[in-house]
């Protein structure tokens, strides 16, 4: 019979286990058990409040090296000489911002209604350089009551929101439309409409008939016709007009109500 008489210290070409296969075997499922079962309680565990000073006195029990002492208690990290590290610093504004990243938000609120939010650059607004910021914000407001704030972004944080300057909305429905042309027998079966912009005009409608019936039936804006800023707006017809006698008229919006109906332009195309 062969016996293995293993002597401590002696060195050999094979290790006999301390314990035999089927033991290790059952202590490593003990160790899995209670791993799962830690995991399982961990769900409603909370970390306790505290100072930075003393996280640091709890984790020094988990590694008694740690000078407790450290500027940063809160961040323990050991290094090895020969280790190569990394650290990532995300931002947490977002990557998207530029920098420096100012921005300004702009909130309106009309009538006690939700309140609109708009952002807008320096150099959007005008004050790139320093200066006062000017925007025309793209919201139309309704008669009655509104209110509007500013807050400064930037990608260290924001500051506290401007104090709320109230304001009176009392906007009167547009003026009447004036018709320019077409009028009388034209030199052109595709003329151009033109007539006169409307004070506070925010869409104008436009209706056109020939000869056979109904040709142009549009809504539009004062941008779309070329005259946002006032003067004479212009629309191209688009279409070939039947040959007789044909009327137009424009009639004007906004928030406010309806302008009254232009007078009606008779024409008569040969």
């Amino acid at each position: 019979m062969t016996r293995l008489v293993n002597i401590d210290g002696m060195p050999g070409k094979r290790t006999a286990p301390d314990i035999s296969d089927h033991e290790r075997t059952r202590m490593m499922s003990n160790e899995l058990t209670n791993w799962l079962d830690h995991r399982q309680r961990s769900i409603d565990s909370q970390r306790k409040p505290g100072t930075l000073e003393e996280l640091a006195q709890r984790r020094a029990t988990m590694n008694p090296r740690l000078p407790i002492g450290s500027n940063d208690p809160s961040l323990r990290f050991e290094a090895k000489e020969d280790g190569e590290y990394r650290l990532l610093v995300r931002d947490l504004y977002g990557s998207a911002r530029r920098d420096p990243a100012e921005v300004y938000r702009l909130s309106i609120r009309n009538n006690g209604g939700a309140r609109t939010y708009l952002w807008f650059t320096p150099a959007a607004a005008g004050c790139n350089a320093g200066g006062d910021c000017i925007v025309t914000p793209q919201i139309t407001l309704t008669n009655g009551t509104a209110e509007w704030q500013v807050q400064a972004w930037t990608n260290n944080g924001y500051g506290a929101w401007s104090s709320p300057v109230a304001l009176t909305v009392n906007v009167a429905a547009p003026s009447t439309p004036v018709l320019v042309s077409p009028n009388g027998t034209l030199g052109t079966a595709a003329p151009q409409l033109r007539w006169n912009a409307s004070n506070d005009a925010t869409l104008y409608y436009v209706r056109l008939f020939d000869s056979s019936g109904q040709r142009i039936d549009k809504w539009l804006s004062p941008s779309q016709v070329g005259c946002a800023t006032g003067g004479v707006c212009t629309l191209n017809a688009g279409v070939t007009l039947s040959g007789g006698g044909g009327s137009w008229q424009v009639i004007a919006w906004n928030p406010s109500g309806y302008s009254p109906w232009s007078a009606t332009m008779f024409f008569t195309v040969p």
